[in-house]
């Protein structure tokens, strides 16, 4: 009997864990995460592209659904009445369906599957939207910009892609960052 309970018991937290966090998240990186993104828009040429409201898109799976909607939580908590003078929108798009992030300065990418990724960095080459992934190995798929943490939190940009979408940034960032460098190069 007390086989069959621990089973099940080992059963209920494999899946109960699976279902609800398939991908971890840890909440201190996000919510680092959530007060960063909008100033890397305003740090940015993405800047002129905001006609009023800074409209964030988040690209998840339809798994990450409710830590989506954390982090949408954490950004209305970091800034209720928005950032110098702009409104904060955040719109979710779960399995690539971009025509929600049309108007969109920044894309957010959670830890997701190749192909997401990969339609997601096209669609934002393709309309010069700036990107931000909460994993930095998504850098070497395209993403322009993650976080390096360590005893402090520091930008981690990918040069090539923002040169690619012709998105500039403001000389301040570039100079606390660490810079992303493909194999075969060093980074700084």
């Amino acid at each position: 009997m007390l086989k069959v309970v621990k089973l099940f018991f080992v059963t209920f937290m494999t899946l109960i864990s699976t279902f609800t966090y398939a991908s971890t998240y840890d909440n201190d990186i996000l919510n680092t995460f959530s007060k960063l993104s909008p100033r890397f828009i305003l740090m940015s040429t993405q800047e002129e592209q905001v006609q009023g409201t800074l409209n964030i898109c988040l690209v998840h799976n339809e798994i990450d659904e409710k830590i989506a909607d954390n982090f949408i939580e954490m950004i209305e908590k970091n800034y209720p009445d928005g950032i110098k003078s702009y409104p904060i929108k955040v719109i979710k798009s779960s399995n690539a369906v971009f025509e929600v992030c049309e108007k969109s300065q920044l894309i957010f990418l959670f830890t997701a599957e190749d192909n997401l990724v990969s339609k997601t960095i096209l669609y934002a080459e393709k309309n010069r939207i700036l990107t931000i992934a909460y994993d930095s190995k998504l850098l070497e798929s395209g993403a322009d910009i993650s976080l390096h943490i360590g005893r402090k939190v520091i930008p981690y940009l990918n040069l090539n892609s923002l040169k690619r979408k012709n998105i500039q940034l403001n000389n301040l960032l570039l100079r606390i960052s660490k810079i992303y460098i493909s194999d075969g190069e060093q980074n700084r």
